[in-house]
């Protein structure tokens, strides 16, 4: 029997196919189109290198259904599972190639943070980018989530597995961090 489409916002066809994939893995297909992108995404922004994003999804993918047997559906989206999957396979690829990590700083990303109300003072891009990377990989992941990939404090909590609130207040005190070194950064040019 061939599976039908699934429709992202549809979570009760998704839970369907993944109890159907669980049973017999030829049943993924339909799961793996909708995620494989976003999942591609998540990666190249963090690598800055194409061919090693593809690699690494590829390499995520086959975790995933490793994995897929022992998951259970709980109410929170599949992509955050498979995304926590992500997360662990850029780790181990970090740790093993002695890369450094990589954010992909876009105009776009960078003028959302100057537009949240969170930052009081005026941001200047060269001067975001440089502090960007002095930051922590904890703290770099935070603001990746929140202003280069738009995802809400309640999606990054699931991504994290931390509680919503602890989203909330780990990002303010990263926005925090990062204003004091934007103004310690103002002091030193001038």
């Amino acid at each position: 029997m061939k599976s039908l489409p699934i429709n992202k916002a549809d979570p009760q066809r998704e839970k369907e196919q993944i109890l159907k994939a669980q049973a017999n893995p030829a049943e993924f297909e339909p799961l793996y189109h909708i995620h494989y992108p976003r999942v591609l995404g998540f990666i190249y922004n963090r690598v800055s290198d194409l061919e090693t994003a593809y690699d690494l999804a590829s390499q995520t993918f086959v975790q995933v259904l490793q994995a897929l047997p022992k998951y259970v559906v709980t109410g929170a989206p599949f992509s955050f599972w498979i995304i926590r999957i992500a997360k662990s396979v850029l780790a181990k690829y970090y740790q093993t190639s002695g890369k450094q990590i990589s954010v992909a700083i876009t105009d776009e990303a960078l003028q959302k943070m100057e537009d949240d109300p969170e930052f009081s003072t005026e941001i200047r891009f060269e001067a975001i980018s440089l502090v960007l990377q002095t930051l922590g990989i904890n703290d770099l992941e935070l603001i990746q989530l929140r202003f280069f990939e738009s995802y809400s404090f309640k999606e990054i909590a699931l991504i994290l597995k931390i509680s919503e609130n602890n989203a909330k207040v780990k990002t303010f005190r990263v926005i925090e961090k990062i204003k004091k070194l934007l103004k310690k950064s103002d002091h030193e040019t001038l």
